[in-house]
């Protein structure tokens, strides 16, 4: 696996950067609507947990009372650095898109559905 200062992230299923995905708007999972869209998920439905992938189950594990999904649980714990990084995402004039994705992972990895 490649080291995080290489720049590159490698698709599980393809094996190809996950920029090349981004770029043709083609995911193998199906994970954005394209190109243009900021690289959402297009699932507007809850996923069954048995189906989360291991990232989000591993969230799941430091969940708190009050959290309605996966998105409230990744804001908490990256507290005052995903603040920063917004910041400075503006500040370079690029989208931060966490509302978006912290909304979105909500309600594909929502808590209450957990049993």
């Amino acid at each position: 696996m490649p080291d995080c200062d290489d720049g590159e992230m490698r698709c599980l299923v393809s094996g190809l950067d996950v920029l090349e995905h981004a770029r043709s708007g083609t995911c193998p999972l199906d994970r954005f609507n394209g190109p243009a869209s900021g690289h959402t998920d297009s699932r507007t439905s809850p996923m069954p947990f048995d189906q989360w992938p291991a990232w989000a189950v591993l969230v799941y594990a430091h969940r708190r009372h009050g959290e309605s999904g996966v998105g409230d649980t990744v804001e908490r714990l990256l507290g005052r650095a995903g603040k920063l990084a917004e910041k400075l995402a503006g500040q370079l004039g690029l989208p931060c898109r966490c509302p978006e994705r912290k909304e979105n992972w909500n309600k594909i990895y929502p808590y209450e559905d957990v049993k």
